[in-house]
């Protein structure tokens, strides 16, 4: 069922929300989406091996479309946040996510300029 759910490298949204919508509180306009995304999978096999690593997956990316149409994305790859816990295995999954991260936003990028 889970993988019905899947997007590219096995990915999903869990949850978004709207940032920039926080900005007409005080009169400015912002563009800011923030994701959360992940797979209950992938984050089993990491807090199998280290409960705490539960603080840090699903993640998060945040879309920013600047002034002149251009956009930026912050996100933090998950093995920096994860080797704190100086657990081999959270972090040889924690890096095979950065991979998957990173190919992700490869391809939206490609996707985005066609």
């Amino acid at each position: 069922m889970l993988q019905a759910m899947e997007g590219e490298q096995n990915l999903m949204i869990f949850w978004r929300l709207n940032h920039g919508g926080l900005f007409s509180l005080i009169g400015q306009s912002c563009n800011a989406m923030r994701y959360t995304i992940g797979n209950p999978r992938i984050a089993l096999q990491m807090t199998r091996h280290n409960v705490l690593a539960a603080l840090y997956v699903p993640f998060n990316i945040l879309v920013i479309e600047n002034d002149g149409g251009s956009v930026r994305v912050e996100y933090d790859l998950p093995s920096s946040q994860l080797s704190q816990f100086g657990n081999r295995d959270v972090l040889q999954i924690a890096t095979q996510l950065d991979h998957k991260i990173t190919r992700l936003l490869d391809a939206t990028c490609r996707a985005a300029t066609l």
